[in-house]
């Protein structure tokens, strides 16, 4: 898949035809496992600081798993959600056992499997030691701002906000709800799950009940502060933290806001502090 404009859209819905390139590919490695608190996001987010966003233009970015168990399904989605902004025409990741078994269980058939070709040539290769990794995030206004989460550590938040299509899946909710348990938030944390499946999962796993416990707000599945549409728009000079995809000016809402992206590990910390936190800081 290809992420398209409006104008673009429009013009193959009237022509029933579009203009394409073939990307150039690069190759991305994932060697090891995730250091603790370590999400896809973070891995994303390293792209995005090491290349920039511009770098990707024109290319399709393939991403291999050395240690396929040690990267679940939804780790790699939010990884693959962050390929637009890395301004790739895409983002897919090798298939492997992960892969068939994920569609296997959701699905009920096993998939063919289509892998690069042997001796395939790539416009450069970059390889992430995942065990070596620390929680990252993007800092104002672009999402290519990346730095440790300690070197933004002690930024004071008005609004956390976890969830939405890049990080509101079962794992991001396990993580959430494994900091703040026991825990009450320091300043306003609004948690969305990516869809209405997830939002019952979360429910029956209990992660709904430890977070509202945590005084979280849990909504319904929706794109809501992500657009800076409603459920929690940043106001004038408020600071948030946000596991969204994009942070750029008046994104969430007011253009004096500033976001800074993360993934939920951050997130929670940060909203158990009220100050950009360090999941590890707080063991």
């Amino acid at each position: 898949a290809q992420g398209m404009g409006a104008s673009d859209i429009a013009a193959a819905v009237i022509t029933g035809r579009t203009w394409l390139m073939v990307p150039e590919p690069f190759k991305v490695v994932l060697k090891g496992e995730p250091a603790k608190w370590i999400n896809g996001k973070d891995v994303a987010l390293k792209i995005l600081g090491e290349f920039k966003a511009d770098y990707f233009n024109g290319m399709s970015i393939e991403v291999e798993v050395e240690k396929p168990r040690a990267f679940p399904m939804d780790y790699r989605a939010t990884v693959s959600n962050m390929g637009i902004e890395m301004n790739a025409d895409a983002l897919m990741f090798v298939p492997d056992e992960e892969t068939v078994n994920y569609i296997k269980t959701m699905r009920g058939y096993e998939p063919p499997v289509v892998k690069p070709d042997q001796g395939a040539k790539y416009v450069d290769a970059y390889t992430i030691e995942l065990d070596k990794m620390e929680p990252l995030v993007a800092a104002p206004h672009s999402v290519d701002n990346v730095r440790t989460a300690r070197e933004a550590e002690g930024i004071e938040v008005d609004q956390v906000y976890i969830g939405s299509c890049t990080n509101g899946r079962i794992s991001d909710f396990e993580v959430a709800a494994k900091i703040l348990k026991g825990r009450t938030v320091k300043t306003r944390c609004i948690a969305i799950p990516a869809s209405y499946k997830m939002f019952k999962q979360a429910m029956e796993l209990g992660y709904v009940e430890t977070l509202v416990n945590a005084g979280c707000i849990v909504t319904y599945g929706t794109c809501g502060p992500c657009l800076g549409g409603h459920f929690g728009v940043a106001g004038p000079g408020e600071t948030i933290v946000s596991t969204s995809s994009r942070n750029f000016k008046g994104r969430m809402g007011s253009v004096d806001s500033k976001v800074y992206l993360a993934g939920p590990a951050v997130a929670a910390a940060t909203a158990a502090t009220g100050k950009i936190t360090d999941p590890r800081d707080l063991e």
